[in-house]
């Protein structure tokens, strides 16, 4: 059956890891009996009222001895109910607001709830909402939901107290966040707009279908960004939001796409949703006119599949990593750096953080993310003076030349790294570098290093999967933790490739 794109009421983003202890113990050769398992995680409503919930260890899946079952059959399993009633303790104790219940259909190649499984679903909410909720500290809502997995596809969904009309079932898209996009739910294969058909070849018609239900946030609208937002809008992203507080400046022009002389004063992002809207019509554009950490960003980011960095500072850099591994949402990075001595050349980088998969920018084998909190953390007029100065490695108070060519490099190297993520064509990377006085690009992948997370990196190792209950940078008092945590790290941070941090030209 076909799925409209927006059939989904929110999103279930699991770790690679999460996914692969389910499908050993849910899909086992050989396997002739039910399997019921727990998984805990965050949740949190959007502004649009669509759930997500994230789980991102695999210490937070729970397995059951077989004595823990009141029965278990080819096509059934019962959990005893003292035992149900721990697993919920536990996520309360915990500080969990998603618990998960998991079951398998191993007979079958397609998920799909049955009428048994409606009816325990029920009752699992209405325990949920009329027992346990009143154990959760206030203002915080505890979520259930349940996934079925066959050795085809996986469903997932929960009752949805907010659904017009009453309580009903919502469905949520399962997506497996690893060194490839992959979406284990049942999203249809429609047939490819006669505009994408020249991608087919290069992208199959799942991989054009999982793009084109996707959500792209790109953050700055500059030289770099105005570029990203053209390309995934051509690529087909279903939805791409841009964040960016500035307005267009006549020395913008020589390499803002999609601006002319008569955008000057104009906000960036009304300029670029003018420019979407010839270009790509049907897809959805949604712009912000804030810093990325604002609150009026939150919002867009938090619904973001993928967040695509065309910034200029470390500060924003450092924001973007750690909300990247809280939210669990691939980022991706590029950035220019210029020089004058002793001859002109330029720097491009491209870097990419997958939460849980790769190290993220603080424990990174690549330096492109401050090691140390920056000095000035979301001070707004340091940013403002440090913008204003430029990128010039030998002269970082000159202004710095900007080049249109220069941007598309850096540009050209993110999205095909964005592309590999949802197509497979490569091992994952976590860096792309390339010096215009050089013939070699340097790509490190798993192949040439080791490029797991840092167990004792103080974003990796404590903020990843937690959403809101993890608290985001805001204010210099909000970092001194996060600054003393650096003495964590392992030894092996020491051993990092001593690469310049890049800024983009903006």
């Amino acid at each position: 059956m076909q799925i409209d794109r927006h059939s989904f009421g929110g999103r279930l983003r699991i770790s690679d890891a999460v996914a692969a202890k389910l499908e050993a113990h849910h899909l086992a050769p050989g396997k002739d009996v039910e399997s019921l398992s727990y998984a805990l995680g965050h949740a949190y409503r959007g502004a649009d009222g669509q759930l997500t919930i994230v789980v991102a260890e695999p210490g937070d899946v729970l397995l059951f001895a077989p004595d823990c079952f009141i029965s278990s059959g080819y096509g059934h399993v019962t959990l005893d109910r003292q035992i149900k009633a721990k697993v919920f303790h536990r996520a309360v104790e915990g500080g969990f607001t998603a618990v998960v219940d998991i079951h398998d259909h191993h007979f079958s190649h397609s998920a799909r709830f049955s009428s048994t499984d409606t009816r325990d679903d029920r009752v699992n909410a209405r325990y949920l909402k009329h027992t346990v909720q009143a154990f959760m500290p206030p203002g915080r809502e505890l979520f259930a939901a349940a996934i079925v997995i066959s050795r085809g596809d996986w469903a997932a969904r929960f009752v949805d107290d907010q659904a017009p009309g009453g309580p009903a079932f919502s469905a949520l898209r399962i997506d497996r966040i690893g060194a490839r996009a992959q979406c284990m739910s049942d999203i249809g294969t429609p047939v490819i707009e006669e505009r994408f058909a020249r991608n087919e070849g290069l992208v199959s018609a799942r991989e054009q279908n999982l793009i084109g239900r996707s959500h792209a946030v790109v953050v700055g609208a500059g030289g770099t960004g105005s570029i990203a937002l053209e390309s995934l809008l051509r690529l087909g992203f279903g939805k791409v939001s841009v964040i960016d507080a500035d307005r267009v400046e006549a020395s913008n022009l020589n390499r803002l796409q999609g601006a002319g002389p008569a955008d000057i004063g104009r906000l960036k992002i009304d300029v670029l949703a003018d420019h979407a809207r010839r270009i790509a019509p049907a897809t959805r554009f949604e712009g912000v006119a804030a810093k990325c950490f604002d609150e009026a960003a939150r919002p867009l980011l938090e619904s973001a599949d993928l967040i695509l960095g065309c910034v200029d500072n470390p500060e924003t850099r450092w924001w973007l990593n750690q909300l990247a591994v809280q939210y669990m949402i691939p980022w991706f990075d590029c950035g220019v750096l210029l020089h004058t001595q002793p001859a002109v050349h330029h720097e491009v980088r491209t870097s990419m953080v997958l939460p849980t998969v790769t190290a993220c920018g603080h424990c990174a084998p690549v330096e492109f993310c401050p090691r140390k909190l920056p000095t000035q953390f979301m001070d707004l007029e340091s940013l403002r003076q440090q913008r204003a100065a430029g990128y010039l490695a030998q002269e970082p108070q000159k202004a710095t030349p900007s080049a249109y060519l220069v941007n598309q490099q850096a540009v050209s190297w993110m999205l095909r790294e964005v592309m590999n993520w949802y197509c497979g064509w490569a091992p994952a990377a976590a860096s792309v570098f390339w010096r215009s006085d050089s013939t070699q690009i340097q790509r490190l992948d798993a192949t040439l290093a080791d490029l797991w997370p840092d167990p004792g990196c103080p974003v990796c190792g404590t903020q990843a999967g937690l959403c809101r209950e993890g608290r985001l940078p805001a204010t210099g008092s909000h970092l001194v933790l996060a600054a003393a945590a650096n003495a964590l790290l392992s030894e092996a941070m020491n051993e990092v490739v001593p690469v310049p941090c890049l800024s983009k030209s903006h």
